[in-house]
């Protein structure tokens, strides 16, 4: 797709500096569905992020329109394969700007947060944190212990 096409689909996305409490975007390969059961996602995670309600008017916004941006112009390189799609979620008490990924681990795992995390710009205070798809399914309560957190990178 040309620069002028992915410009056009860019502006066209509407920013997030006041949606309602439980809107969702997605924005996903065409072959794959947005959810837990699609095949492509069932045994893989996502890279996240959670901003507070008091930052959404400034960080929410610029962290999912720079994950967008990053995606179209193919900033993630090889990996890309990797990357099924992108979901921001807007809730009460907090928001989610997440990267879904299909199962990998190890180094190539690691190497999407690191490219997420510059993308996004995202200073070294900020918790970028990957959860496997079937821990935070099942999970009982809104915190889970990440497999991985960047910068300080760590398997758990």
């Amino acid at each position: 797709m040309c620069i002028s096409v992915h410009c056009y689909v860019f502006r066209q996305i509407s920013t997030l500096e006041k949606p309602c409490s439980g809107t969702a975007y997605y924005c996903f390969k065409s072959t794959i569905r947005p959810n837990w059961d699609d095949v492509n996602n069932v045994n893989g995670g996502r890279w996240a992020i959670d901003v507070s309600r008091q930052e959404v008017p400034v960080l929410l916004d610029f962290y999912w329109l720079s994950l967008l941006l990053a995606l179209l112009l193919d900033r993630f390189g090889e990996l890309d394969d990797c990357i099924c799609g992108a979901v921001v979620r807007y809730k009460r008490k907090r928001c989610k700007v997440s990267l879904w990924t299909r199962e990998i681990e190890g180094e190539t795992l690691s190497l999407i947060g690191e490219v997420m995390k510059r993308e996004l710009l995202l200073t070294d205070d900020r918790k970028l944190y990957y959860e496997k798809h079937e821990n935070a399914r099942f999970r009982s309560d809104s915190h889970i212990k990440p497999l991985l957190q960047i910068p300080s990178v760590s398997t758990v």
